[in-house]
């Protein structure tokens, strides 16, 4: 992949697939969940968690950031269903804590 200084911008499409290329899925849920806290931990104010699901392909995907770093991470598994509940609870924890 080149850089952004290198990348010709030929029109808008070719842009948006390319910043689609930069923001990687993460394989595995124990590393979406350490660099959620992590994310969260160094910045609360600019740190954002959404989740999206696809239901023509039964797909959620889930995307943490704080504008500098962007963490995805997809599954089409029922049973991540408790994982995000347990994910929601430690963004709550943070949340509320006086730390």
């Amino acid at each position: 992949v080149e850089s952004p200084a290198e990348f010709k911008l030929s029109n808008y499409n070719e842009y948006k697939s390319y910043l689609r290329m930069r923001q990687s899925f993460v394989e595995s849920w124990e590393d979406f969940y350490a660099a959620a806290e992590q994310l969260y931990v160094e910045s609360p104010a600019e740190f954002r968690f959404t989740m999206k699901y696809r239901h023509c392909d039964g797909n959620m995907i889930l995307k943490i950031t704080n504008n500098r770093v962007v963490v995805k991470y997809m599954s089409d598994q029922v049973q991540d269903g408790k994982k995000l509940d347990k994910l929601n609870s430690m963004l709550m924890r943070h949340m509320v804590s006086k730390n």
